[in-house]
């Protein structure tokens, strides 16, 4: 997943809080092997946050300013100021964002144990990389049971209920045998 965060988000990041919540983003970005982070301002890169870093910290930064430059990858979510007004598109606070990247990729299947056994065939069988198996022992991909096909549409609605109609933080792949 790509992880665009904004200019904005380094301007509001000067108090105690606002780094401690900006490093901790960087990290689970930087460190976790399912998010790539973005970078579209080059201002980004003279901010007091990343003149603040050691030379490998600034690297990190100046490589994600580059990939976003010279690939037309788009981002998948996007941490900005403006997000606290969003509700459907992937644009989150700082605090937001924090939630939404601890929470895993959730495969929302009928029958949580008979059908994880058969997409983890599937995926050894046929996945090119190691990046599902991986996510799931990193705890960043879990199967979630919808208590059978009828169900799947209330449990939905019902995580949608959870988040406050904030149908942004949702974070499912749905996978259904209708009949």
């Amino acid at each position: 997943m790509k992880v665009l965060i904004s200019k904005d988000v380094f301007e509001e990041s000067k108090d105690d809080r606002g780094r401690l919540e900006l490093n901790f983003l960087v990290y689970l970005i930087t460190i976790k092997q399912s998010y790539e982070l973005l970078i579209d301002d080059s201002e980004v890169l003279s901010s007091e946050f990343v003149r603040g870093l050691n030379d490998n910290e600034t690297r990190i930064f100046e490589l994600a300013f580059t990939q976003s430059m010279t690939s037309s990858a788009q981002c998948d979510c996007q941490i900005s100021k403006s997000g606290k007004d969003e509700t459907k598109k992937k644009i989150f606070t700082r605090e937001e964002a924090i939630m939404y990247l601890l929470q895993p990729l959730s495969l929302l299947v009928e029958n949580s144990v008979n059908d994880a056994h058969f997409l983890r065939a599937l995926f050894r069988a046929y996945a090119t990389k190691e990046s599902l198996k991986t996510a799931e022992e990193n705890n960043e991909l879990q199967f979630v049971n919808a208590g059978g096909c009828t169900n799947v549409e209330k449990f939905i609605k019902a995580q949608v209920a959870h988040y406050k109609e904030k149908t942004k933080f949702l974070k499912y792949w749905v996978l259904t045998g209708w009949r």
